[in-house]
């Protein structure tokens, strides 16, 4: 194949969100309940999503040994995001515990596929960029900068919700996009020149001042559930790779292991890193696909580009050598009980590109 992410030529555009997002704060609440319930039990069954307009809603499927109190779980974590408890009205919940027909098929025993969905893992030969896309990876930073700006009192004028995008042209940077929400005693003109300054330049370096739209319509003083809705899942695209590299269609957060949306996208991942770090290919893409209750993927497709074997077998390479049973794949990284990090952490600022993330740790 081309490549297929364009890197040095070409123009692309990728978007990234901040923590404080409606449907990025949905995400972390979903993912705080996975670790709560993982912490104290291990075997748990999660499906857990999150809604927010006003009020915060739990919804889904759960069995677990684990107690929690998902109200004060729920508003701890949008409390730790950023924001005011008198911000959302109250949380309601409506949680069940997993179907039964789910569990036969991927219970401790049988460890088979909790879903039937295609998967997709990518890497790039961008090492100071973590193997991913510069632009996204670039649009991510720009996010995690106007939360460490705001954290650590320099823009006190910021607050949790934001967004960012990034326009690159032949490998450079030609247009970024902010919007940051901010109290209501800071002019706009203000806000811009210090997003400039203290975001922008530090994350990319000198981006004239007329090629970035900073909040472009104005003020941005509510945010979250006090101005939109949430909805857990709702930036998978924010999630994996950016616009240019396929997603397999499921979401990750709120799901526990056994669950293969998550599980063997991060899989895929791992594989893909692998080839590009050790230098087997310049860019590599992996699809595996499963069927609920099975523990073989029906298929796993490789696609890559610039080999440095162009006869390689790369398919059975990776059967031969990588573990694609739910189960395999969930004790090689370890994933019903994570050391080190945590699920809420991957619903902020993306799933890939962190070296925290045992799937990230590619074996040289």
């Amino acid at each position: 194949m081309g490549m297929l992410c364009p890197q040095k030529g070409g123009n692309i555009t990728v978007e990234a969100v901040g923590p404080g997002h409606p449907d990025k704060v949905c995400d972390q609440i979903s993912d705080a309940v996975l670790d709560a319930a993982l912490e104290g039990d291990p075997n748990s069954r999660v499906a857990i999503e999150t809604c927010g307009k006003g009020r915060i809603k739990l919804v889904g499927e759960m069995t677990t040994a684990s107690v929690i109190d998902l109200h004060e779980l729920a508003m701890r974590v949008h409390r730790e995001i950023g924001y005011n408890d008198d911000e959302v009205g109250g949380v309601d919940i409506d949680v069940v515990q997993q179907s039964p027909d789910i569990a036969m098929g991927t219970n401790v025993q049988r460890k088979g596929a909790g879903d039937q969905g295609i998967m997709v893992g990518y890497a790039v030969n961008t090492p100071e960029y973590e193997y991913m896309p510069i632009a996204y990876a670039i649009a991510q930073r720009l996010v995690q900068k106007l939360v460490e700006v705001r954290e650590q009192g320099k823009l006190t004028c910021l607050r949790p919700d934001n967004k960012s995008q990034v326009v690159m042209k032949d490998g450079k940077v030609v247009h970024v996009t902010i919007a940051t929400q901010h109290t209501d005693d800071v002019s706009i003109e203000d806000l811009r020149e210090m997003v400039h300054r203290y975001v922008i330049m530090p994350v990319i370096g000198e981006v004239p001042f007329e090629a970035c739209t900073i909040n472009g319509t104005g003020k941005f003083v509510k945010g979250s559930f006090a101005a939109d809705a949430g909805v857990t899942g709702r930036k998978i695209v924010c999630d994996a790779y950016g616009p240019w590299v396929p997603v397999g269609g499921g979401a990750y957060s709120g799901k526990d292991p056994s669950k293969v949306d998550r599980t063997a996208a991060y899989m895929a991942r791992y594989i893909a890193k692998t080839i590009v770090a050790r230098g087997m290919a310049e860019e590599a893409l992996v699809h595996l696909a499963y069927t609920i209750g099975q523990t073989d993927p029906d298929s796993v497709d490789v696609c890559v580009y610039n080999p440095s074997d162009p006869e390689f077998d790369f398919k059975n390479w990776v059967r031969d050598n990588f573990p694609l049973s739910p189960g395999g794949m969930i004790d090689l990284f370890d994933l019903t009980k994570p050391q080190g990090w945590s699920y809420r952490e991957t619903a902020a600022y993306g799933h890939y590109g962190r070296p925290q993330f045992p799937w990230e740790k590619v074996v040289l």
